[in-house]
């Protein structure tokens, strides 16, 4: 594994910057130049919805807590997510850690706690390519208290032939097996669909690809963030249930996805939840109809040409 100081010098250097493939080792660790971005990727990387940033922030607290951390990526680059850590240490975005090298250097070089960073490629990995490197690193003396996946729905699974709701709630469920044989906590993000996605306050039943994964976790939270939301740095998380506790609260945020900084405002009251739930009224034409009568009338003149 690489030192802290040759991960510095290779992701921030600028004769290595976007040139070079990363380089990874057994281990793996925050190491690596960042590799060159196809456009797709740029895009990806630039939708800030705020799921991945809140596992770093999470992460993140935790390391400096004194905790040991291992964070697998299965979308971003090991270059990029160790850059996202430093930029929540540092309170410097992203763009412009690059030439604050020294702060990042100070900032991280005293943290009570320790940081791996693994990249894996997406439907390649499975859930026991995790479990034979967290061994591994326990092999090398880094006891992980924390693991963080980017997330689970991405690891394949031993289910080829069935349908893909069976092969997400196979892969949950192995997750939460390793989870209770190692006795460590996992953590990690999913999508909502699309019914979802309108929402200002996130239920479980809005879940993407299968609504078991809910049920399989210990403690699920969603994350609300609009248009407007991503303008002015806000959103709402929804504590849809906990094993361990009170759950069906929700609270505002502010959410900072230069840094990865999140601060939790305040519980929202019945009367706010219940004005967050109303969405807005369909536009009227002058005679009467909305975009969704419209559509269905479209849908009925075109069924009866056929």
């Amino acid at each position: 594994m690489k030192t802290f100081q040759q991960f510095i010098a290779e992701v921030y250097d600028k004769d290595v910057m976007g040139s070079s493939q990363i380089r990874r080792t057994g281990e793996g660790g925050r190491i690596g130049a960042e590799r060159k971005k196809t456009t797709p990727e740029r895009r990806r990387m630039k939708a800030v919805g705020g799921k991945s940033w809140t596992l770093i922030a999470l992460g993140a607290h935790a390391v400096s807590l004194g905790y040991n951390v291992i964070h697998y990526t299965l979308e971003l680059s090991e270059g990029y997510v160790g850059k996202r850590y430093d930029a929540f240490f540092t309170r410097i975005s992203v763009d412009k850690l690059k030439v604050n090298k020294e702060k990042v250097v100070d900032a991280t070089s005293d943290l009570p706690g320790q940081l791996i960073v693994k990249e894996y490629p997406m439907g390649k990995a499975s859930m026991s390519t995790i479990e034979s490197h967290i061994k591994k690193c326990i092999d090398l003396d880094f006891k992980p208290d924390l693991v963080i996946i980017d997330y689970v729905d991405l690891l394949s699974s031993k289910r080829r032939n069935g349908e893909r709701k069976e092969e997400i709630d196979d892969i949950y469920t192995s997750t939460k097996g390793l989870a209770r044989e190692l006795k460590l906590p996992v953590w990690s993000v999913s999508q909502v669909n699309r019914a979802g996605a309108k929402d200002n306050i996130i239920e479980g039943d809005k879940a993407a690809g299968s609504y078991d994964k809910i049920m399989i976790a210990d403690f699920a939270m969603s994350l609300s963030r609009q248009k407007k939301d991503k303008v002015n740095g806000t959103g709402r998380f929804h504590i849809m249930k906990n094993r361990y506790g009170m759950d069906g609260m929700t609270f505002n945020a502010k959410v900072d996805t230069s840094t990865g900084h999140i601060d939790i405002l305040n519980e929202m009251t019945e009367e706010e939840e219940d004005a967050q739930n109303v969405r807005p009224k369909q536009s009227k034409t002058e005679i009467g109809l909305d975009n969704l009568d419209k559509e269905y009338l479209a849908k009925q003149f075109f069924a009866l040409n056929k």
